[in-house]
Parts: C-alpha cells; structure tokens; sequence
C-alpha cells in the first residue's frame, strides 16, 4: 500500500494516477495471508533439510554401507517423528516448536566411528601385538628386531589402510583377514644374521689357529690340549656374541673373541723339549767322558761327531714323534745310541807305543844277542825299559797326533841310541887278567934258564 501511494503521488496525469491505482490494487490482492497448512510445510522442509545435511554426513563418514544404512534408518526414524509433531501441532507456535524439536533430534543422531573397522583394525593390532613380542622374544639384536617390528608395523598399517578403504562389511573383514594372516605368516628369523655372521668369523679364527696348531710340531696329546683351549675361547665368545643386545655389542664380542683365539700361542712342544734335553744331556755326559780320555784331540773330535750324529739322529726321530709316547722312545733309544757309543784307547797312542816296544824288542833281542853277561844285558835292558817308559809316558801326555807322533819318534830314537857294546867289559876285564897273568907267566919263563 505504501508503495502504491508513492507511485500515486509521482503521477503527473490522470492517466498514470490511474494506472498506479491499478498496480496498488492488485499488488495488495495478491498478498496471500499465510495459514497454518504453509508453516506446517515450511517446517516439514526445514526437518528435511536437517536430514539430508546428516545423510551428506553419514555418506561422508568412514561406516559401511550397512552401518550406514542402519544410521539413515536412525534419521529416518526421527524425520518421521518430527512431521508426525508438525502435523499434530494446531498453532503456528507449536509447529515451530515440533520443528525444532526434530532438527535437534536429527542433528542428535552420533555418527561414531565403525565398529565393524573398529573391530577389524584391534584385530590387525592383536595380531601385530602379538608379532611384536615373538619378534622381542628372539636373540635378535636391537637394531634386527626393530628392522623385523618395522615391517611387521607396515603390514598391519596397509592392512588398517585396507580396512578404512572398505565399503562394505565383507570387505572389511577381507580386508581384516588378509591383514592378519600376513602379518602372522610374516616370518621371523630364529637366529640373528648378525651374530651368525659374527660367529663364523669366530670359528674362521679357530679354524685357522687349529689349521697351525696341526701344522706345528706339537705331539697329539699337546695339540689336543691346545685344541682345548681354542674351543674354551670359542664358547667364550659366542657366548658373549649371543648376549650382545646391539650390533655394535656384537661386534665386540666378536672382536674380542678373534683376537683372544688369535693370542692363543703355539709354543714348542714340552714333551719334545724335555727329550732334547736329555738328549744333549747325554750327549753331554759322552762328551765330557770322551774330553777326560786319553785320546788324542783329533780322536776326541772324530768320536764327538760321532756323538752329534747320534744326537741328530735323536732329535730327528723326537721332531718326527708324534704322540708323547713316540718322544719317549725317540729320547729312550737316542740316549742308548749316545751311551752305546765307546770311548776306545787311542788308536794313535796304541800304534806308538807298539812302536815303542818293537823299537824295544829290537833293541833288547840286540842286546840278548850280544855277547854280553846276563848282568850287563840285564842293566841294558833296565835303560831300554826306561826309556820305553819314558816315550810312552810322553805319547800319553801327548794331547794331538803330531806330538803323539813326535813322542813316539823321540821314543824310538832314545832306544835306538842306546849302544849295545859290541864286547863285554866284563869279559873284557877276564880276559885282560888272564892276558896279564899269562904275559906274567911268560915273563918269568922267559927269565928263567930254561931253553927256548
């Protein structure tokens, strides 16, 4: 109306008032006076309104097709509610009021989360829980077992991925059931590659410590023991290598571990060492015997060869031992052979002195073919027997064959000289008395008056 007698008021002719007059008219008439059928309409829509902004949401949501439809039912439920209060209501107020009343009931409707996700997702988590502890019960190290959880935890998060990409509730538990079944067919190594690696290096140590123990010159027995000892090492160290937590606890296990197998020494051997020394103790021994001799010096070091031959020979056989019984029987008969070597007179101050007494036996056949007394061969022979004595006194103080040879010249020489008078004194002595008593007889028969 107001509108209309402003547009009155600006006419400027009859004709235009009229018109005007015309549009007010009508435009009044057609204002329609609301009834109580319109406000119940209007509210029907707004409660639809609501509905389908929580259907938009529910759709948006990560339930299920079932459990979706389950929860559209839900408003479905209070849409119908809500009209059925609008049509009840008789007064524009109460329309209001029922159509509120709905649209809080709708928006009241809770779109919580899947419980068949839910329930599906703490099943992958059950399954990668108990992944978990297996993979924590093993003698992983740190570093493996996390490696190991790790991908255990991207199977079960592909696996939830799968589970909240599902539509429906089949799909959900496919999703669920293939999760859990890979993860638990997931496999979890039984032993550490880590410490496998360490340990192989350990028994490459042993190896190669063992490969010389055999090589050296140990008896059986001494290279068992030794062998022993290499193995207690071993076990030592693959303990350590087993108790190790982390990889850098590994590898000093293991470092450890080669370096003490590595400081195993590999001595001489005891048994071998002790028959050596009684061997040179014997030979020794031999030594010393052939040294207080009275061989000559060359005699002495012709049979001290013989004795370090004996020796070699000895220390051959206990080198080519090979348990401690062998050794001993090597060191048994080597020191037989030393001791069985004899330590003669010497050959060279024998062969003088049966020079001397040939030089003696000529000279006393000299004499006894003489035509000497029995006395005065006797005395002879008295200086022959001393200067035998004599030689041979120096021959066996004689300490080399040269001055053997010269004692033994000098010897021959001394008895050479001595003279075997080629007449006796003594006869000679008679036969001068005889002689001087003839020539006295002579002489007085001369003197006498006999005849010629």
């Amino acid at each position: 109306a107001t509108k209309a007698k402003a547009a009155i008021d600006k006419a400027t002719t009859n004709n235009d008032v009229a018109t005007e007059q015309t549009k007010g008219t009508k435009a009044i008439d057609a204002v329609k006076v609301p009834s109580l059928t319109d406000s119940q309409s209007a509210a029907k829509k707004a409660i639809d309104k609501a509905a389908k902004a929580k259907n938009d949401a529910i759709d948006a949501s990560n339930l299920t097709a079932e459990e979706k439809a389950d929860l559209k039912k839900k408003v479905a439920e209070e849409v119908n509610k809500a009209k059925d209060n609008i049509d009840a209501a008789t007064k524009d107020a109460d329309v209001k009021t029922a159509q509120t009343n709905g649209e809080k009931a709708i928006n009241a409707v809770e779109i919580p989360a899947s419980v068949s996700k839910t329930d599906a997702i703490n099943a992958i988590n059950a399954a990668l829980t108990d992944k978990k502890a297996k993979i924590n019960g093993t003698n992983l190290t740190a570093e493996e077992k996390t490696a190991v959880i790790n991908k255990a935890q991207k199977l079960a998060d592909d696996a939830i991925a799968d589970i909240n990409k599902a539509t429906t509730n089949d799909a959900v538990k496919t999703a669920k059931d293939t999760g859990v079944e890979t993860i638990n067919n997931m496999n979890v190594p039984t032993t550490s590659a880590t410490k496998d690696a360490a340990k192989d290096a350990i028994d490459k140590a042993a190896k190669t410590k063992d490969d010389a123990i055999d090589a050296s010159n140990l008896t059986a027995e001494e290279k068992d023991a030794l062998k022993k000892t290499v193995a207690g090492e071993v076990q030592t160290a693959k303990a350590a290598i087993d108790a190790a937590t982390k990889d850098a606890d590994v590898k000093t296990a293991q470092t450890n571990g080669e370096q003490a197998i590595n400081a195993v020494e590999i001595p001489a051997s005891a048994a071998k060492t002790a028959a050596k020394n009684a061997i040179d103790q014997a030979a020794k021994t031999k030594d010393d015997a052939i040294d207080a001799s009275n061989l000559t010096a060359e005699e002495k070091d012709a049979l001290k060869k013989t004795v370090a031959g004996e020796v070699q020979t000895a220390k051959a056989a206990i080198d080519a031992a090979t348990k401690d019984a062998d050794v001993k029987t090597a060191q048994t008969n080597g020191e037989q052979a030393i001791n069985a070597v004899e330590i003669p007179a010497s050959a060279a101050k024998t062969a003088a002195k049966n020079a001397i007494d040939q030089a003696a036996k000529a000279k006393n056949d000299a004499i006894d073919a003489s035509n000497l007394t029995a006395e005065e061969k006797d005395a002879l022979k008295k200086t022959v027997a001393g200067e035998v004595n004599k030689a041979k006194a120096a021959i066996d103080a004689a300490p080399k064959d040269a001055d053997v040879k010269t004692a033994q010249t000098a010897g021959e020489e001394a008895i050479n000289k001595i003279n075997v008078p080629a007449t006796s004194a003594t006869k000679d002595a008679a036969k001068n008395a005889i002689a001087q008593a003839a020539k006295a007889k002579n002489d007085a028969i001369d003197a006498s008056n006999l005849t010629d």
